[in-house]
């Protein structure tokens, strides 16, 4: 199930069935006989899945990924420095709202995914970003030896921590991991940049998120000892988009009569030495106008008119 209360133990269970696959490329004879570098091929592993094991978890639900899917795409200029709220963490999205390139292990071709939970570690100076996906529908594409684990890591990029993106400053990334499809890769790549950027942003804004009481869990970890199972408690936050109502007025002439919805949008706030660099803010969704008009919910058309020809 894909629920607050069953993500640590899906976290817990991938890392185990990783870290004993990555065991087996180093002692097994069949896996060492089949590629050429196996002690590789267990540090990718482990890499991209064992830093999974001490992130913190957050669950952002179906409202706040929907909410995302309209916003992700059009986040401003944005430096991990101003907006990552930690060294590492783990987003578990209710609804996912974009999709990844993966490659599969079927005569090498290149898949969409849905991105069911991102995560982040700083190494260094980097920042290395994983979109993670259940694959529903598409273990096939999935070697058999991985057909056990809940979650597996589609893509990664990894971006500099300290770089500020002015706004007309294309942003760096590197893919890691084999390209077979480099259109649909660097295009995933791109998603997955926005994507974390939005959710560090809304994590980072008390008054858009709302922090509901956290879901506590005892998910075994992997093994020490021969023989032995340690059990540690873990706190998944959940949030929740708050849209509070706002009053105001629709332009600065005349006194509004009633209430409308403003979308969720961003802005640049200036901070920093100076106040020289920005820091984009979210505004969430509100309803703005006559604090006791009724609200205006009609539906609203935008048109377009060439009047080029009438002048």
């Amino acid at each position: 199930m894909w629920t607050p209360q069953d993500f640590p133990h899906l976290v817990a269970k991938t890392v185990r069935d990783y870290a004993a696959l990555a065991t087996r490329w180093r002692t097994d004879p069949d896996f060492i006989a089949a590629t050429e570098n196996p002690e590789y091929s267990a540090q990718v592993i482990e890499r991209a899945i064992m830093p999974l094991e001490d992130a913190p978890l957050t669950w952002l639900d179906s409202g706040v990924c929907e909410m995302l899917a309209d916003t992700y795409s059009d986040v401003p200029a944005f430096s991990p420095q101003a907006c990552m709220p930690g060294d590492s963490g783990t987003i578990a999205l209710e609804a996912p709202f974009f999709k990844v390139a993966f490659t599969s292990q079927m005569r090498d071709q290149t898949v969409l995914a849905d991105c069911d939970a991102l995560h982040w570690h700083r190494i260094g100076d980097k920042i290395r970003i994983s979109a993670l996906s259940r694959f529903d529908g598409k273990q096939h594409h999935l070697s058999p030896f991985r057909h056990s684990c809940p979650l597996h890591e589609a893509l990664a990029v990894t971006v500099d921590f300290d770089a500020v993106r002015e706004t007309d400053a294309d942003v760096e990334y590197r893919i890691n991991g084999d390209v077979k499809s480099p259109g649909k890769i660097y295009k995933s790549g791109e998603k997955i940049i926005s994507a974390m950027a939005s959710v560090w942003l809304l994590l980072s804004q008390p008054r858009v998120m709302r922090e509901d009481s956290p879901v506590v869990a005892s998910v075994r970890r992997r093994r020490g000892a021969p023989g032995v199972q340690k059990k540690r408690p873990v706190r998944v936050s959940v949030r929740t988009l708050e849209t509070s109502p706002r009053s105001g007025a629709r332009g600065g002439g005349r006194k509004a009569t009633s209430r409308w919805w403003v979308r969720g949008h961003w802005r640049q706030q200036a901070w920093g030495k100076n106040r020289a660099l920005r820091k984009p803010v979210f505004i969430a969704p509100h309803t703005a106008g006559s604090s006791d008009g009724d609200l205006d919910d009609r539906p609203q058309v935008q048109v377009w008119r060439d009047n080029r020809k009438e002048n």
